[in-house]
């Protein structure tokens, strides 16, 4: 009688075994494939619990990316904006690419939909610039863009400053549709992790001990704005142009409040300190 009840429980378990394993993966397309077409790179990733993302690159880089949902069946890959036919080569994955073929291979079988608001929190990199995203609800960004602005994120919608933006968190990757431009970018953006702490760490201590503050601006890089803050109150500003002969130099006293540095003769700058990652600029 006991060997029977041994037998039946290994069977148990290997019945919800394969049914597990049926269950996460029920198209077979779950992980992270990649093709190449000439000086093109594709990538497609599939999450088991229906959401995906498309990325192509040219010459390394970011051409275009998007993310929604899918279904499949045994020859369709159905996205929100686009259906592919699809068939297997051995293990490759062939896919009708607006018309042409192109084979993906799976580099990785991991892709976890990692999207929520406590994944959201931390420092990002990618293109577009440094995103960072504090526990406390204040969001920064230095890229073509510089923002620094209240959030909040609800299911797949980031909310930044009162816009909403569809948004996808898949193993360590953001995807964000950036269709007001918050990013400067007016297409979807992707950005790596970089921590996942999403500590505000600013302080007027920070601030008056971390001197040099270097500050560049985000478009061409070649303006340079160095400030020192004493914890005096007072400020100095040295300027200089990397193409130019411009070199100026300012001080004065200033005011630190929350995320703001309110300047006495330079205007105001932004100030946030996520997870000991600087963000800082004019504002």
């Amino acid at each position: 009688m006991r060997r029977f009840r041994i037998t039946t429980a290994i069977i148990v378990i290997l019945f919800l075994a394969v049914s597990c394993a049926t269950e996460t993966d029920p198209t077979g397309l779950r992980g992270v494939w990649k093709a190449s077409d000439g000086e093109y790179d594709y990538t497609f990733t599939f999450t088991s619990d229906g959401f995906y993302a498309s990325e192509i690159y040219y010459e390394d880089y970011l051409e275009y990316a998007e993310f929604g949902t899918f279904e499949s069946d045994e020859s369709y890959i159905y996205t929100d904006l686009d259906d592919y036919p699809f068939s297997w080569d051995g293990s490759n994955l062939v896919l009708d690419y607006f018309g042409s073929d192109l084979v993906f291979k799976r580099t990785s079988k991991t892709a976890r939909n990692n999207t929520s608001a406590s994944k959201l929190c931390g420092v990002w990199s990618g293109q577009a610039g440094i995103a960072g995203f504090t526990k406390g609800g204040t969001f920064s960004s230095m890229g073509l863009r510089t923002n620094i602005d209240d959030y909040s994120a609800d299911g797949t919608i980031l909310t930044i400053g009162g816009t909403e933006n569809d948004y996808l968190i898949i193993n360590s990757r953001l995807y964000i549709r950036d269709e007001d431009s918050i990013f400067g970018a007016n297409y979807t953006v992707i950005f790596d992790r970089e921590t996942s702490g999403g500590e505000d760490q600013t302080s007027r201590e920070i601030l008056t001990l971390n001197n040099p503050w270097h500050l560049t601006d985000m478009d061409e890089g070649t303006n340079h704005y160095i400030y020192e803050f004493s914890s005096s109150g007072n400020y100095t500003m040295e300027y200089y142009n990397d193409n130019y002969s411009d070199h100026s130099k300012s001080s004065g006293t200033y005011r630190y409040s929350g995320h703001t540095i309110e300047l006495s003769d330079d205007g105001d700058l932004a100030y946030l300190i996520v997870d000991l990652r600087p963000f800082m600029f004019s504002i």
